[in-house]
């Protein structure tokens, strides 16, 4: 990719023109310019069955998905440049993250048969 963006050896220009007053755009190795966060997360869960002699075939489930919440940035803005030359201002700023804690609760119920 190529990027403008004078951290990485561009001129850091707005303007497009290439009156040899600056360096313009230069080629920037894939994977070189900045790195996201870690994708850490530390799922839970536990299943219920409340009364088996009396109630066979109810059983009820609690999930915890990133019980400790974290919120890594996964994705960022990696387009140095616009279309028609200049330093894009967004560039690696974030644009996408971790999701965030969630619960999803269960109930199961069996018809018939055994256990």
């Amino acid at each position: 990719f190529y990027c403008r963006q004078a951290q990485f050896g561009g001129d850091g220009l707005d303007s497009g023109l290439n009156d040899g007053t600056g360096t313009g755009s230069v080629l920037v190795p894939r994977g070189t310019a900045f790195e996201s966060d870690w994708n850490k997360r530390i799922d839970l869960g536990v299943t219920l069955t409340p009364a088996p002699e009396t109630m066979p075939g109810v059983k009820f489930r609690v999930d915890v998905f990133n019980v400790f919440n974290w919120d890594s940035v996964l994705d960022r803005y990696e387009f140095g440049d616009y279309n028609f030359g200049g330093a894009h201002p967004d560039f690696g700023r974030a644009t996408g993250y971790q999701s965030p804690r969630s619960v999803r609760l269960s109930a199961f119920l069996r018809f018939g048969g055994s256990n």
